[in-house]
C-alpha cells in the first residue's frame, strides 16, 4: 500500500525571474540513445496526446523496477490555466496513490520560460518591462513514498516556452511579443534532453529504464512560435514518432493526412493510437496502411468534464502497457541495427574509391539522416549518441540545400502580390518599402519587424551584416509547405515515370527552359538530357566530332551518308580509310572508323569513369593499368599554367615546358583573386605568350595521323585532379584559339556548374562559352541523379538529316525523369533567387564572399599548407608533403582528417589535398566555423608531426 508521509510529500513553489534573450547559433545536436526517445504529434488539436502521454509515463512508472521518465512540453499556449506538463505531473501522482505503487516515486513540473503576459498572471508583477520572454523557472515537486524503501522511480515534467493566449503558438508569440528563434527553440530542446534524464547504466537492460517523450502543440503542421511548421521545426532531431489520430468523424482523413506529412519530411512513425469513438476508424486506417504501423484503440474519452479520469485510465492501461512494448521494442530494434550496420556494410558492399583493407569497421560513418548540410550520424564512444556532421565534401559535391530547400519552404512564386503601399502605410519605416514585391506573408513579416523595433532587441539569432538581412533570414522560417521533398512527391505522384522521346511533360519543359535561360543563356539552344555527369561527357564527346565532321567536310551537312565534299582534309582521311580497308580487308565502310579521334584536354583532368570519358582525360591513377586496363589516351594533354593563394598572395605556377625568359614578375603574382579572372589581362605579355604556345601546339597536332576533333576541359578548377585552379587566362585563350580552327569546346561543369565557384556557371569567371557543355550534380540540389548537355544550335543541326541514323542515337531508360526534372527546376530556381538565398547578389549573378578573408589569409600563411583556393562555395588545401606523402594515394592527412571528423565535420581527403565544401545557401558565419576548426586542426597536425619527427631523430 502506497503510504503518504507528510514530511515527505510536499510541494515548492518559486519564480526565478532573468531577462530573456536570444541564443547564438546551436552547436550541432547531440542525442543520447541510452534510453528512448519519442516525439508525440496530434492528427489535430484536442485528440488527446496529453492523456496518451499521461497513460504512458504511468505504464512506464507504475512498474516493479526503478523507473525514470521525462515528459517536455516545448511549447505551449493557455498558461497557465492549460499546462500539459502539470496535468502529467499530477494525473501521474494521483495514479500513483490510486493504485498503491510498490516503489517511491519523485515528480516535478518545471516551467522555464513564459511571456510577460504569463508572468504577470503568476507573479503580478512585471508591468513595463520591454522584455520578450523571461526565465520563469516555475518548478513544483511531489515526493510519494512507496510500498518499499530505497531507489525510487522519478517523474520530471518540463514546459519550455510558454504563452497565455490558448491561440496557435504563432499568434500568441505574436500578441505576447514574445517570438521565439527555430533555433533557440532547437538549442533549448537538446540541453533538455542530454540533462533532464541521469539514469545510472550498471544494470542489464538498465538503457529501458528511462523513456522521454517530446510533446508537440497542436497538429502536425500546426506553427511554431516563429511561424514555422512544428514538423519542420523538430526535424532535425528526427526522433521516432507517436502519432495520436483521431476517432472523430472526419479523423481518417485527417490521421492520414498527418501520417503522410510526417513520412514525407522522413520521420518514423512507430504507432498510431487514438481514442474509439464508435466509429471503426481503425478499419479503415488499417486497410490503407497496410500494416505499416500497429494501430492501437483507447476506451472512449469521458465528455464529463468533472471525470477525474481515474477510472478511464484504468481502462486504458493494457492499451498503454502494448503501447510502452511496441515503443520499447521499436528502440532496441533500431538501436541494433545501428550498432550491425558497419560490420555488414564491410561485408556486403564494394564502396567506390576505397581500399577496404584500409577501413576498420570503426572507422564506418553510420548516417541515419541528413538536414540541410549536416548528416545526423550514429557514435559508440563508451556510450550511445546522434551528433551531426556538416558535410564538407558535399557528399561528392552533389550537395547544395540547405534545411529550408530540403524541407523549410519559402515560397514566392505560390503568394500572391499586394500593393506595396499597403505595407508602407502599415509601418512607414519596414526596411522592404524598397523591394519590387511584397507578399502577404510581408504584410504579416512586417508586423513581426514592428514587434522587433519596438522592443529595441532582436527576435531572431541570426548574426546578420545589416538590418534587412536578418529579416530576411528570419522571415524565411515562416513561410509554409514543404519544398524540394513535396515537390518530388508530387511528380512522383503525378507521374511515376513517363518516356522521353518525342513526348513533352511540365517539369522536363520546365527545366530545359531553366536551363537555357540560365547557364545556357545567350549561347545553348538545344538540352539533351542524361542519368550522370559521366554519360552526359559521352554525349558531349559524341556531339563534338559530329560538329567537327560536319565542319570540316567529313560528313555533308544534310545527307551525313551522301557524297562528302572534296576538301584536303576529306582526301587525307580518304586515304587513311582506303589503308585501313586494304589491311583488314574490311568490305565496307562500316567496318571500320572514318576517322581516329582524339581530344585536346588538359593533364589533372577528370571527366567519369565512363569508358569514352576516361578516354579524353590524361594519364594519371584513375586511368591506369590497375583500373582501366583498356586505357588508351585518346588525345593530346596539355599541362595547364595554375594560380594559388599562399601567404595571402596569390601566385601563377607555369608547366616546364612554358617558362618564357621574358615573363615580367608582375605576372607571376597578384594581390587579389579578382586580379585573376581580370579581362585586362588578355591584353597582357602573358597573353602572348599562352597563344604562341597553343598555336604551336596545336600546329603539331594537325600533322598527326588522328584528328583532334574537340577541346574538353572542366572549367577554372580540375576537381578529382586535386582542386588546381587553372589560370583563367590560359583557358580563355585556349577556348579562342580552337573555336578560331573550328574544334568544338566542351566545358566540363559537371562540378563546378550551378553556383559551385561562386557563380551560376564557371564559364562567367572565364568571360567565354563553349559550343557543348555539360551539368549535374547541383543541377538537382544534389537529391536524385540528372544530368544534361547542353549545346548551340549549330551542334543541334549536325545531327538533322532525312535518316533516323543521323539523330544522336544515345539515351537510357529514365532520361528527363520528372522527379529529377522537378528537383532540377525547384533547385535553379532557389539557387539565384535573392529572397530565398540570401548569398546571391541583388542582380541574381553571383554569391557574397562565403569565406572569410583574414581565416584564409591565415590558413595560407600556415606553415603545413603548401597552397589554397578559395572560390564560391570552394575552399581547398594541399598540405606540404613530399614522396609517399604526397598525391592521391597519400595517407598524409589521415590524422587531420579524424580530428575534422571528431570536431563535426566530415570531409574526405584528395590524398594529401584536404577541401571544404558549401552550399550556395550556407551562411559564411557557418563557413568561418570550419574554418577555425580546419585551423586548428592544422595546429594539431603541424605538431603531431614534429613529435613524430623528433622522435624518429632520436
Amino acid at each position: 500500500m502506497l503510504r503518504l508521509r507528510r514530511n515527505f510529500h510536499f510541494s515548492r513553489h518559486f519564480l526565478l525571474l532573468k531577462p530573456f534573450s536570444t541564443a547564438a547559433p546551436p552547436p550541432p545536436l547531440h542525442l543520447p540513445l541510452s534510453h528512448p526517445t519519442y516525439i508525440v504529434w496530434g492528427s489535430n488539436t484536442s485528440v488527446g496526446k496529453t492523456l496518451v502521454s499521461a497513460g504512458l509515463a504511468s505504464s512506464f512508472l507504475l512498474s516493479d523496477s526503478p523507473s525514470h521518465f521525462l515528459f517536455l512540453k516545448p511549447i505551449q499556449t493557455g498558461f497557465p490555466s492549460d499546462s500539459d506538463s502539470r496535468f502529467v505531473f499530477h494525473k501521474l501522482s494521483s495514479l500513483y496513490r490510486r493504485r498503491h505503487a510498490r516503489l517511491s516515486l519523485l515528480a516535478s513540473d518545471h516551467v522555464l520560460n513564459a511571456s510577460l503576459p504569463v508572468l504577470n498572471t503568476v507573479s503580478g508583477c512585471g508591468d513595463g518591462s520591454e522584455l520578450a520572454m523571461c526565465e520563469l523557472g516555475r518548478y513544483e515537486e511531489q515526493r510519494l513514498v512507496g510500498e518499499e524503501s530505497g531507489l525510487g522511480s522519478r517523474l520530471i515534467c518540463k514546459t519550455m516556452y510558454a504563452w497565455k493566449e490558448a491561440v496557435s503558438p504563432h499568434l500568441a508569440a505574436e500578441r505576447e511579443s514574445g517570438v521565439v528563434d527555430d533555433a533557440l527553440v532547437i538549442q533549448s530542446l537538446q540541453s533538455c534532453l542530454n540533462s533532464g534524464l541521469e539514469v545510472s547504466g550498471e544494470s542489464e537492460g538498465a538503457e529501458t529504464r528511462a523513456m522521454c517523450l517530446v510533446e508537440t502543440a497542436g497538429g502536425v503542421a500546426s506553427p511554431g512560435p516563429s511561424g514555422s511548421l512544428q514538423c519542420d521545426l523538430y526535424r532535425p532531431f528526427r526522433l521516432p514518432c507517436l502519432l495520436v489520430g483521431d476517432g472523430r468523424l472526419g479523423g481518417i482523413s485527417g490521421t492520414i493526412s498527418a501520417y503522410e506529412t510526417l513520412k514525407l519530411r522522413g520521420y518514423d512513425v512507430a504507432a498510431i493510437i487514438f481514442a474509439d469513438n464508435g466509429l471503426e476508424n481503425e478499419v479503415v486506417l488499417s486497410s490503407h496502411l497496410r500494416d505499416r504501423v500497429p494501430i492501437l484503440v483507447l476506451p472512449p474519452i469521458p465528455v464529463d468534464i468533472t471525470d477525474d479520469l481515474m477510472d478511464w485510465f484504468d481502462n486504458s492501461q493494457k492499451v498503454f502497457d502494448s503501447l510502452k512494448e511496441i515503443m520499447l521494442s521499436a528502440y532496441s530494434k533500431r538501436l541494433n541495427g545501428l550498432r550491425e550496420m558497419p560490420k555488414k556494410a564491410k561485408n556486403i558492399f564494394w564502396w567506390p574509391f576505397t581500399q577496404h583493407k584500409l577501413v576498420p569497421d570503426e572507422a564506418v560513418t553510420v548516417i541515419d539522416s541528413r538536414c540541410g548540410e549536416n548528416f545526423t550520424v550514429f557514435k559508440d564512444q563508451g556510450h550511445e549518441f546522434m551528433t551531426q556532421q556538416f558535410d564538407a565534401c558535399a557528399s561528392w559535391w552533389t550537395q547544395g540545400p540547405d534545411a529550408a530547400l530540403q524541407l523549410w519552404p519559402f515560397s514566392t512564386t505560390l503568394t500572391p502580390t499586394v500593393p506595396k503601399s499597403w505595407i508602407s502605410m502599415l509601418i512607414p519605416d519596414h526596411p522592404f518599402n524598397n523591394t519590387k514585391k511584397i507578399t502577404w506573408n510581408s504584410i504579416r513579416a512586417a508586423i513581426l519587424w514592428k514587434i522587433w523595433d519596438k522592443r529595441k532587441a532582436r527576435i531572431f539569432s541570426n548574426k546578420a551584416k545589416s538590418t534587412e538581412e536578418v529579416f530576411h533570414s528570419s522571415f524565411s522560417m515562416l513561410s509554409l509547405g514543404t519544398e524540394l521533398a513535396s515537390d518530388m512527391g508530387y511528380a512522383a505522384a503525378r507521374f511515376g515515370h513517363v518516356m522521353f522521346p518525342e513526348n513533352v511533360y511540365e517539369p522536363a519543359l520546365e527545366c530545359a527552359e531553366l536551363l537555357l535561360a540560365g547557364v545556357g543563356k545567350d549561347w545553348a539552344s538545344r538540352v539533351y538530357f542524361s542519368d550522370n555527369g559521366s554519360t552526359a561527357i559521352e554525349i558531349a564527346l559524341k556531339m563534338a566530332f559530329r560538329k567537327f565532321s560536319i565542319d570540316h567536310g567529313i560528313l555533308d551537312s544534310q545527307e551525313c551518308n551522301a557524297e562528302a565534299q572534296r576538301t584536303e582534309l576529306m582526301l587525307v582521311v580518304e586515304e587513311r580509310l582506303l589503308l585501313k580497308k586494304v589491311a583488314l580487308g574490311a568490305r565496307n565502310l562500316l567496318a571500320v572508323p572514318l576517322v581516329d579521334w582524339e581530344v585536346l584536354a588538359l593533364n589533372g583532368s577528370y571527366h567519369g569513369d565512363t569508358l569514352g570519358a576516361m578516354e579524353a582525360q590524361a594519364p594519371s591513377c584513375y586511368t591506369g593499368f590497375l583500373q582501366q586496363p583498356w586505357y588508351s589516351g585518346r588525345g593530346v594533354f596539355l599541362d595547364p599554367p595554375t594560380v594559388y593563394m599562399h601567404g595571402g598572395k596569390w601566385y601563377l605556377s607555369l608547366p616546364v615546358g612554358l617558362q618564357p625568359e621574358t615573363l615580367r614578375l608582375e605576372n607571376a603574382f597578384f594581390n587579389s583573386r579578382d586580379e585573376v579572372f581580370d579581362e585586362k589581362r588578355d591584353g597582357s605579355d602573358l597573353a602572348e605568350i599562352y597563344s604562341a604556345y597553343l598555336s604551336q601546339q596545336l600546329s603539331y597536332s594537325s600533322k598527326s595521323k588522328s584528328l583532334l576533333g574537340a577541346l574538353i576541359m572542366e572549367p577554372v578548377i580540375q576537381g578529382a585532379g586535386g582542386m588546381h585552379m587553372v589560370d583563367p587566362l590560359f583557358q580563355r585563350v585556349l577556348v579562342k584559339e580552337c573555336q578560331d580552327k573550328k574544334i568544338p569546346v566542351i566545358f566540363d561543369e559537371v562540378f563546378t556548374g550551378f553556383w559551385r565557384l561562386g557563380t551560376e556557371t564557371a564559364a562567367e569567371l572565364l568571360h567565354c562559352v563553349p559550343d557543348i557543355a555539360c551539368f549535374a550534380k547541383l543541377m538537382t540540389g544534389g537529391i536524385i541523379p540528372l544530368s544534361a548537355t547542353l549545346a548551340s544550335n549549330s551542334v543541334f543541326e549536325s545531327f538533322i538529316g532525312d535518316s533516323k541514323l543521323a539523330a544522336l542515337l544515345h539515351g537510357h531508360s529514365y532520361s528527363a525523369h520528372a522527379l529529377g526534372c522537378t528537383a532540377a527546376a525547384k533547385s535553379i530556381k532557389w539557387f539565384k533567387n535573392p529572397q530565398t538565398n540570401l548569398n546571391i547578389n541583388s542582380e541574381g549573378t553571383s554569391l557574397r564572399e562565403l569565406w572569410d578573408e583574414n581565416l584564409v589569409y591565415e590558413i595560407s600563411s600556415h606553415p603545413a599548407v603548401k597552397r589554397v583556393v578559395a572560390l564560391g562555395t570552394l575552399f581547398a588545401l594541399e598540405l606540404q608533403a613530399d614522396g609517399s606523402n604526397a598525391g592521391y594515394a597519400s595517407l598524409y592527412a589521415r590524422s587531420l582528417l579524424l580530428k575534422l571528423r571528431e570536431d563535426g565535420i566530415y570531409t574526405r581527403p584528395l590524398g594529401n589535398v584536404i577541401y571544404l565544401m558549401c552550399g550556395p545557401c550556407t551562411k559564411p558565419d557557418s563557413c568561418s566555423q570550419l574554418l577555425i576548426k580546419l585551423l586548428s586542426g592544422l595546429d594539431d597536425f603541424i605538431s603531431e608531426s614534429r613529435e613524430n619527427l623528433e622522435s624518429c631523430h632520436s
